[in-house]
């Protein structure tokens, strides 16, 4: 049997709120208020302006999102990653997809780190 030990799905956000995404600090508070939907404790969030727009991170122990805008564009990509069996990354994809007011996306889920289980599989145990 194959399970996979980390979700990441890779979006990418068309013809957003050009307001939204050029400020700095409301991209740090929507990637911080995408994940309280996880039920999650924030162990950092890092984010600068640039001078493409806006790029950072949010970290906990369970799950990351990064962030990166180009308000010129009204473009925004977005990685989020998992490695818990009980958190749905999608949540934060829809808050995100409607906080940042995109019109169009793409995304793109991976299953990272699949591995066999079982007999003659690797002895760890799978997290999703």
């Amino acid at each position: 049997m194959i399970h996979s030990l980390a979700k990441h799905i890779i979006v990418e956000f068309y013809s957003c709120n050009r307001t939204i995404i050029s400020d700095l600090e409301i991209i740090k508070k929507q990637a911080e208020e995408a994940l309280s939907f996880e039920g999650v404790s924030i162990e950092s969030s890092y984010f600068r302006s640039v001078e493409a727009g806006v790029t950072g991170t949010v970290l906990t122990p369970e799950i990351r999102i990064s962030i990166c805008t180009w308000p010129t564009h009204g473009y925004a990509a977005v990685d989020i990653f998992t490695s818990s069996a009980t958190i749905d990354p999608w949540l934060s994809y829809d808050f995100l997809k409607g906080s940042l007011q995109a019109v169009h996306d793409s995304a793109t889920e991976l299953r990272r780190g699949q591995i066999r289980t079982g007999s003659g599989g690797m002895p760890q145990k799978p997290l999703l």
